[in-house]
């Protein structure tokens, strides 16, 4: 068991997390498809070292342990390269990120991916890194700029995706107001509860009317409204059995 105190420190642009023995980084952990990956000091592969809710601890100790044992060497060309001209590099935007691998597969989930952030005002500025693992993106709506998760902004079962869209954007009607999937989506919920409004209210005299038209006889009230006749003719609506 360590007994070297450490502690995590702020993530950089990447979301990429220092673990530090007092002032002095003896590695880098980050979060990829759900698994917690470690980078000890001095070496240049990624560890997968932790999952679930301990994994970014389970990370951190990793490198610790490489620390103690001698393996994570931290120098100062190391720090450079891993950690503070990171930020600086220039990255050219590309369909997928780096660290993503290039397939089919993920050619095609990049440009629905693309193409969904597109559709509800965002802008992605880095290539797509899958669904799990956080994008960096401007929201068109206000300006902002940062790190979401398109598992998140996709919409769940068919559904379109929450109006909260990150703290500080605009409110809920004016995101509905903007972008117009959440416009048609109103539309269609309100034609839906006028057509079940009408069924509810007609259906008791339209099966009556039937059931009188069945066995020859005329229906003693009045007759049903023009518009349920109407839903009783429509082919698409399920006639009584």
């Amino acid at each position: 068991m360590s007994t070297t105190t450490h502690h995590i420190g702020t993530p950089d642009a990447d979301l990429r997390y220092p673990v530090l023995v007092g002032e002095q980084i003896i590695g880098i952990i980050f979060r990829w498809h759900g698994r917690w990956y470690a980078l000890p000091a001095g070496t240049s592969v990624r560890v997968p070292a932790g999952d679930g809710g301990t994994g970014q601890e389970d990370a951190a100790l990793y490198c610790v342990r490489e620390f103690e044992a001698g393996r994570a060497m931290p120098n100062a060309a190391w720090i450079r390269t891993q950690w503070e001209n990171r930020d600086q590099e220039l990255r050219p935007l590309s369909v997928l990120d780096p660290r993503l691998r290039f397939s089919p597969r993920n050619i095609e989930s990049a440009k629905k991916a693309w193409n969904g952030l597109r559709r509800f005002f965002w802008t992605p500025l880095q290539g797509y890194p899958g669904a799990d693992n956080p994008w960096l993106m401007r929201c068109n709506l206000c300006g902002w700029e940062g790190r979401r998760y398109w598992s998140h902004l996709r919409g769940r079962n068919g559904n379109l995706p929450s109006t909260y869209r990150h703290p500080g954007c605009v409110d809920a009607a004016k995101v509905r107001e903007k972008i117009s999937a959440y416009r048609a989506e109103r539309d269609e919920e309100f034609k839906a509860e006028i057509v079940a409004g009408i069924n509810r209210a007609y259906s008791i005299p339209l099966f009556r009317e039937f059931e009188f038209e069945k066995a020859g006889k005329r229906h003693p009230g009045p007759p049903p409204p023009r518009v349920a006749c109407f839903f009783r003719l429509n082919p698409s609506q399920p006639g009584p059995s």
